[in-house]
This record gives structure tokens, C-alpha cells and sequence, in this order.
């Protein structure tokens, strides 16, 4: 159930630095720890959105490398969540291997033109 909070939670963090905190001398003023609200908002999943479609919309927006890391964890994401019985340990594995390898393909917010 953790699963797309987490796949949310790496793509939000990937937002950069609020420029309205950073100072006229062009050092940074804790802008690390303020993110842009306009970016953050773009990454953030919608409640009635489903993690299929947070997905492609991420892979659209060029922040999967490589994309098919998104149809893998899929495939056994949604085997898991819409079966009727419990995965068996190696499935649960295999999960958590696909999960891994997302959450590391979300990478790299693209720079403003």
C-alpha cells in the first residue's frame, strides 16, 4: 500500500531549489531545503489518479531511465494488489527488485529551457 507514496514521494523529491530563496549575490539562502512549489505540485500525484497513468505521466515527463522500469514494477505491482491470494515470498521479492529498480530510475528533474 506504501508502494505509490514512495514512487510519489522520490519524484517530489526531485524538484529543484524555490529561486525566490536565493539571495541577490546568487548564493543559496537554505534553498536546498525549499523546493518549488510550482515543480512540486507538477510531480505530485493527484488522489484520483491511479499509479499506472502517475506512471506514464512521470515516463512523459522524462523522469524514467530507463521507461521500462515503470512496465515491470507494473506488471507485478498490479498481479500483487488485484490478486486474490498473497504472494508467495520469491513474488514478494521480486517486488520489492522491481520497486528498487524504479524508485532508482526516477531521476533528474530536466533543466528550465
Amino acid at each position: 500500500m506504501e508502494l505509490p507514496n514512495l514512487i510519489e514521494a522520490k519524484a517530489v523529491s526531485l524538484a529543484p531549489p524555490d529561486p525566490m530563496f536565493l539571495q541577490v549575490d546568487g548564493t543559496d539562502n537554505d534553498a536546498a531545503t525549499v523546493p518549488d512549489a510550482r515543480v512540486v505540485a507538477l510531480l505530485q500525484r493527484p488522489t484520483a489518479q491511479g499509479l499506472r497513468e502517475y506512471l506514464a505521466r512521470l515516463r512523459e515527463m522524462n523522469l524514467l531511465d530507463p521507461p521500462e522500469a515503470a512496465e515491470d514494477f507494473l506488471a507485478l505491482y498490479e498481479k500483487a494488489r488485484f490478486s486474490t491470494t498473497p504472494l508467495l515470498e520469491l513474488q514478494f521479492q521480486d517486488l520489492m527488485a522491481a520497486a528498487t529498480t524504479l524508485l532508482s530510475s526516477i531521476d533528474k528533474y530536466p533543466a528550465s529551457p
